[in-house]
């Protein structure tokens, strides 16, 4: 605990009678403050001699006495010749003994029972000085000068160093005078050792307060105190006393004038950790890049990690800090694909994060590099891109008529340049990809920048065409039309032609010979588009027995047939109906006997 007491008692000053005070550097400005006062006075008097100060024997304690005699606080410091009564003096005056020491201050050396190092047998009082901050002092040594320390300890006249409690068998011992109020508490804070807390840890709080009597603690629990108590120092509990959730609290620091409340304070007692967010510095890395890997963690005491190298091989398993770092070369890594995790834990809990993913690469490579056309006027823009992959950055180079390199130059990804700072002719272009461990040559694009147009040069396209599928009579055909710069296409239908059709002459069918009607084919592609028909061989009306002649023979078959003697086919029956009404009759028969009469021509 840190703070000022109540206002001095009245205690007579017993010691030296002799006023030294004379011999004191007035060269300081007194504020009315009672402990920048004798600080300010004491540092005055820096490097100042035994002598110069007037004094003849020992003289730490007369000096502290005549630093507070001069800022009107012997009230509080009263003088004395010895550190032992100097001691009990300022305890009688309302004086504190302080664990946490500040400006302001007096400071004891006191050998412990026994010490053989003692400047004097039984005589436990060492040495005094004053506090000029929390860890520096000035003191009246026995080197015979007044010197500002900045580490509290004391070598006597016979060369025994004094420090801290436990060296060299002496105590150091903090005393806070009761320095008058002049105002209310100052500076009234209230610290927490850590923002939260688990279960197994101890809770502790630090009050502060300038020119305070006292200081009053208050602590909540979900809006249920605690704590309601007087603290002179530091203040702990055991987290588990009071268990999980969120506590609240603050100092009122008290003097004769008034009081002061600090700025609340909150922290959490928790049992559980957990974390917001895991993720790596960058997506890739080569073999030159260190590997830096994030956990941003809620109350926790540490965390480890774990890194799997192409899924199964566990690679890495160690404790470590919020952010890990590991060269992407080492050994245990390389070239691969690598998945991670964190352990996050406290002394009561532990959670595993999500997984992160993340590369290792040798060389960089790419996807596409293009130019945008195949072909510019003298008022374009040539463009040419690159997609690289796992590269820091690349270059680009342009050569003239596959002869002169006319560009070779860092640039971005997308590389634009006026096609009039080229000029006419034929160019190729490639990037070269790099990260920090090796280089990679993409293929090369090609491109021509003319004055005018060329036949086929269309849509910044260099096009040839060819005709890839011919049309038949029957089916489209296809024109594809390819540019000779890049390799671009596209197509165009070719409509069908058509059947070019010929006739196919036929022919009469006589009585000895059967006939062909016409028909028609392509001569294209042959295909038939009228089928020839057979025509019969003609019939010879009235010869019944078909010996190519009408006699009276066939009269006379026709005559059995109608008696059923003679049963005629069914060729027969067409060639003896001579009469052509579909039936034969004994007229079938007269009309072969008036043809062999000639009375009529023919059947």
């Amino acid at each position: 605990m840190v703070f000022s007491g109540l206002s001095c008692l009245t205690i007579t000053s017993v010691g030296a009678t002799q006023d030294r005070t004379s011999y004191f550097n007035k060269n300081y400005t007194l504020t009315g403050n009672p402990i920048d006062d004798i600080v300010a006075i004491a540092q005055a008097q820096k490097n100042r001699t035994q002598t110069e100060m007037g004094y003849t024997e020992a003289w730490c304690a007369n000096f502290v006495g005549d630093c507070a005699s001069l800022a009107g606080l012997s009230d509080c410091i009263p003088s004395d010749g010895y550190c032992g009564t100097l001691y009990n003096n300022i305890i009688n005056a309302g004086g504190k003994e302080v664990t946490s020491p500040q400006k302001g201050d007096i400071v004891f050396y006191i050998c412990t029972a026994g010490a053989n190092n003692c400047p004097k047998s039984g005589y436990p009082w060492v040495h005094v000085g004053i506090m000029t901050s929390s860890s520096t002092s000035i003191e009246g040594n026995s080197n015979n000068k007044v010197t500002a320390k900045t580490r509290i300890s004391y070598t006597d006249r016979n060369g025994h160093t004094y420090g801290h409690s436990g060296t060299n068998s002496v105590i150091v011992k903090y005393l806070r005078p009761n320095y008058p109020s002049q105002e209310p508490p100052t500076n009234v804070t209230l610290t927490s050792k850590n923002y939260w807390y688990d279960l197994e840890d101890t809770v502790v709080l630090y009050p502060r307060a300038d020119n305070a009597s006292y200081c009053w603690l208050s602590v909540y629990k979900d809006d249920v105190r605690i704590v309601d108590s007087a603290v002179t120092d530091e203040y702990s509990f055991d987290a588990n006393k009071w268990g999980v959730g969120t506590y609240n609290a603050w100092i009122t620091a008290v003097n004769s004038i008034g009081k002061v409340d600090s700025e609340h304070i909150s922290f959490p007692v928790v049992d559980k950790t957990g974390y917001t967010d895991v993720y790596a510095s960058d997506y890739w890395y080569d073999l030159n890049d260190t590997v830096k890997i994030n956990v941003d963690t809620i109350c926790a005491k540490g965390q480890a990690i774990s890194i799997f190298k192409n899924g199964t091989e566990k690679v890495i398993s160690e404790d470590c800090d919020s952010t890990f770092t590991i060269s992407a070369s080492d050994k245990r890594l390389g070239v691969g694909e690598y998945s991670a995790y964190f352990t996050v834990y406290n002394s009561s809990h532990k959670v595993d994060t999500k997984w992160i993913t993340f590369s290792i690469v040798g060389k960089p490579s790419y996807t596409e590099v293009k130019s945008d056309k195949c072909w510019y006027d003298l008022n374009d823009t040539v463009t040419i891109t690159v997609s690289p992959i796992c590269a820091h950055g690349q270059a680009i180079g342009i050569d003239k008529n596959n002869i002169e390199k006319v560009i070779s130059e860092d640039c971005n990804n997308t590389y634009t340049i006026p096609a009039s700072k080229l000029g006419v002719g034929k160019y190729s272009a490639y990037f070269t990809l790099y990260n920090h461990y090796d280089t990679t040559d993409t293929k090369r694009v090609y491109f021509e920048i003319v004055d005018e147009p060329k036949e086929g040069y269309l849509s910044g396209h260099c096009y040839v065409s060819e005709i890839t599928n011919t049309p038949s009579c029957i089916a489209n055909g296809t024109k594809t039309y390819t540019c000779s710069t890049c390799g671009d296409t596209y197509t165009e239908t070719l409509p069908v032609t058509g059947h070019t059709e010929v006739v196919d002459k036929g022919y009469e069918a006589t009585y000895e010979k059967e006939g062909l009607t016409d028909g028609l084919h392509c001569s294209v592609c042959d295909k038939v588009l009228v089928e020839q028909e057979i025509i019969p061989i003609l019939v010879m009306l009235g010869d019944v027995d078909s010996d190519g002649k009408v006699r009276v023979v066939d009269a006379t078959c026709i005559q059995r047939h109608l008696a059923e003697i003679e049963i005629l086919t069914g060729e027969q029956l067409v060639r003896a109906d001579t009469y052509k009404d579909g039936k034969v009759t004994i007229l079938d028969a007269t009309q072969i006997q008036r043809l062999l009469a000639e009375l009529i021509p023919e059947l």
